[in-house]
Formats: structure tokens, sequence, C-alpha cells
């Protein structure tokens, strides 16, 4: 009978010891867990250099609807409504280094392009190098807020943006979200070095090395003058999705882009109110749009700060 009560003993021991190893084992595998989705392994999809989303959302047919809206107004606003007479061609087969085929420069001159364009020479490209913003370059970035400000597209998307409480009610309110959200200088590589506005429109450079690849860069107007000017080259197409969302890879000043995204043909008041409201409704996620009939989607990350009211544009881009 002792002999029973003995191995009973033992045996009621291993079983604790058991139960608490699988208890440890569970419980490391939930921290690991909840490590992973903090930093977004295995969850969501990443595009090359830009990061990971989070979890996949529902549609939003109220952003559905203003997405159409917008890109009515925005083609009627370029005259390429219905796609009759564009002011631009492309070849995506060119083995030439020449993305572009055709552009009518006249549309560039329009004064939402005219004062976007003046923003694109205000940047050191290169991560990890100080920004230095001269009196002549806030006002520059000011008089392009006050322009798209006052176009339509913007005006409807800023009408959305308030409906859902993320916008103030005053334009001057407006304008200096705008402000803080795409012009706030911030340190990327250790020094005040980039903002959303240089990352997404303009392109930057990872680090000084002569292969350092290039990040960023979603713009198709910044595309086509660097392109002109014979520091882009194209390599090669990689992938469309209606309506005129590009996939390229090509070289910056010798530098590779594996691959960026560009909405060929919108205006800057289109692409600032696009990425806008995608990165304030649906960040670090995938925003579903439809424009002309198609779906589309567009990529935001937020980049945070200490404080909750204080946050950047990281990266905005169409995926495709």
């Amino acid at each position: 009978m002792e002999l029973s009560w003995r191995t009973a003993k033992v045996l009621l021991a291993v079983v604790c010891l058991l139960a608490a190893f699988l208890f440890q084992a569970s419980s490391a595998g939930s921290i690991i867990s909840r490590i992973g989705e903090r930093l977004g392994v295995g969850r969501g999809r990443s595009n090359n250099d830009e990061g990971a989303t989070e979890r996949p959302t529902m549609v939003d047919p109220e952003l559905i609807t203003l997405s159409e809206d917008l890109y009515k107004l925005d083609q009627a606003r370029t005259g390429n409504a219905g796609k009759q007479q564009l002011d631009w061609t492309v070849n995506t087969r060119s083995s030439t280094g020449r993305l572009f085929t055709r552009m009518n420069d006249a549309l560039l001159t329009k004064p939402t392009y005219a004062k976007f364009i003046a923003l694109l020479d205000n940047y050191n490209p290169v991560l990890g190098r100080s920004e230095e913003v001269t009196p002549q370059e806030r006002a520059e970035q000011s008089s392009f807020l006050d322009a798209i400000i006052a176009t339509p597209v913007m005006q409807k998307a800023w009408t959305f943006l308030k409906s859902r409480g993320l916008a103030p009610s005053s334009q001057s309110g407006f304008k200096d979200l705008l402000q803080r959200i795409w012009f706030t200088i911030y340190k990327r590589r250790g020094q005040p070095d980039t903002s959303g506005f240089e990352h997404v429109f303009v392109g930057e450079l990872d680090g000084g090395a002569p292969n350092a690849p290039v990040s960023g860069f979603h713009n198709w107007v910044r595309y086509y003058l660097e392109e002109k000017a014979g520091r882009a080259v194209f390599q090669r197409w990689k992938g469309q999705t209606d309506p005129d969302i590009y996939g390229l890879q090509f070289l910056w000043n010798g530098h590779p882009k594996i691959k960026s995204t560009m909405a060929v043909g919108e205006s800057p008041e289109m692409s600032v109110a696009v990425l806008t409201t995608c990165f304030l409704t649906v960040p670090n996620n995938e925003c579903k749009l439809r424009m002309g009939g198609a779906p589309v989607s567009v990529i935001t990350h937020k980049w945070t700060t200490r404080s909750a009211q204080e946050f950047y544009v990281a990266s905005a881009y169409y995926d495709s």
C-alpha cells in the first residue's frame, strides 16, 4: 500500500511538471506572437522598403463613393475625362530607358502643377543628412497648399474628412494639418532628414553609398521631369492597374528603385487629396477605393512620436 502511495505522488509530480512546461511554452508562444504582431511580422503586405501593413480592412462604401467623385472631378479638371484626349502617352515595353513617349508640357504650367514643381528642388535626397528649410521654401509650401485647397478635388476631400471628425472645420486649421503631416521635417536616420512630402513625392536615397537604393519616389510628375533631364532611366514595367496606375523599376542617378507605383496623369491636388484621406482614415493599412469603376488600393504608413497628437506621413502610395 505504501509503494502505491509513493508511486502516486511521483506521478502527480510528473503531471504537475508537465503542465507547468506546457503553460510556459504556451505563454512564450503568445508573447512571441504579440511581439511579431507589434513589429508587423507575418501580417499584411509589404512593398519593398515601405514596410508592412495592419490587418486587411473592410470596404468602406463612403470611401468608395468619395474616390469615384474625386476621380471624376480630377479627370474633368485635367481635360482627360473619358481618356479621349490624354496629355501624355507611355511605352511600358520601352528598351530606350524612356517611359514617356509624349507629354504636353503645357499641363505642367497649370497653377497647382507649377507650385508643386517648385517644391521638388528643396531637398537633400540622402537619408541621414540634415534638411534645412529656408523662408523661401516655407513660402513655396504655403503657396502650394493654398493652391490645392482651393480646388474642387481638395474641397471634396476636406468635406469628407470633416464629416469623419478627422480635419478641422476652418481652412487655416486644415492647412495647418496638411503642413504638419506632409512637410514637418523629422528623423528617419538619426538626423532631421526627411518629411512625408520628400519621401512620397520627391524620393530619397537610403544612405550615401554609390549603390544606395531609392526609397519612396511615387509621383509621376517628378519621374517625368527626372526622365526628361536624363536622371531617371526606365528599366522594367512591373504591373498596371486601372486607372493608369503603373508599377515600374528604374534607376535614379544610377541608384536602383526596384518597384515604384505611380498614378500617371493625376493632378497634384488629387494625389494629396487621396493619400491624405487614406492616411487619416485607415493609416498603416490598405485603403480600398474605386476610380473609373476600377478597384484601387492605397497603402499608408504613419510616423508616430511620444505625443499622440504629433504624427506625420511616413509613406503613402498606390498599390499595384
